[in-house]
């Protein structure tokens, strides 16, 4: 679910002068579109995904989404106008084929998938791929020489060089702080998930107090953790729901909420 507040955004957006806000950290991407931005991002560079959100609340958002999370993305977000920016992992769907060599069936997969003849992937993920990919959306909506907000606080000397050689056009202008005071005013979706964030390190914090002593092992802390927050053991997944509020009686967590607030830490 995206946490981004379209009408608040044009407004400041109105108020900077910018045309279109392009989104390319991990984190505002994923605010903007509700969707992972996936394991390319993890190398901390830019160039991999992007959202893009016009001024103008009448065109429609877009998104640069990497070929592995593509599947995730839609089942995710509500953006449709996307392109795919091809990262390192390779894939093939081979769900439904007759039984054959295994060279075969990954042949048959791709030239299902539509791959051109030639193609090669990249040893992470290409940034001036994703930037151009970026750059033919801005084009599309008529503001690729328009004045773009960028976060200039996550971009890298190296990739705003490949970003301006993309946009050769367009005045980049930083909108970090524009997008700090986006993300100051949370959602109630947002609100719920850092109570639920508060309630749980409440709940874990008095039951560390409780059991800590000496000889008590780390994985015998994180096991009396995990209990006391009706967790299943690790790897299996949490019957625990963001937002659900008084998640943890005073009974179950032997403490009430007036010790978790004058708790010892």
């Amino acid at each position: 679910m995206a946490h981004l507040d379209r009408t608040r955004t044009s407004q400041l957006m109105e108020r900077a002068g910018l045309d279109a806000l392009l989104l390319l950290s991990p984190e505002s991407f994923t605010y903007a579109t509700g969707a992972p931005a996936g394991v390319a991002t993890m190398w901390q560079r830019t160039g991999a995904v992007a959202a893009i959100v016009p001024a103008n609340p009448a065109h429609q958002e877009a998104a640069v989404v990497t070929d592995l999370f593509e599947a995730a993305f839609r089942a995710s977000s509500t953006i449709t106008d996307i392109r795919i920016n091809p990262i390192w992992v390779e894939t093939g769907d081979i769900r439904g084929m007759e039984a054959r060599r295994p060279e075969a069936l990954i042949q048959a997969a791709w030239e299902k998938q539509g791959r051109p003849a030639g193609f090669q992937r990249p040893e992470t993920f290409d940034a001036n791929m994703g930037f151009r990919l970026a750059a033919a959306l801005l084009a599309e909506k008529g503001i690729g020489e328009g004045r773009i907000g960028i976060e200039f606080d996550g971009l890298s000397v190296t990739d705003f060089r490949l970003l301006s050689a993309a946009l050769p056009d367009a005045e980049l202008l930083d909108a970090s702080d524009l997008v700090r005071h986006l993300k100051m005013i949370k959602s109630p979706t947002e609100i719920g998930h850092l109570r639920t964030a508060v309630e749980l390190a409440e709940a874990g914090i008095v039951v560390l107090r409780e059991t800590i002593d000496v000889g008590i092992s780390r994985d015998e802390l994180a096991s009396a953790w995990e209990k006391a927050l009706g967790l299943k053991p690790r790897g299996a997944t949490s019957r625990i729901s963001p937002g659900s509020g008084n998640m943890f009686p005073s009974a179950r967590i032997r403490g009430s909420r007036a010790a978790w607030s004058s708790a010892a830490i």
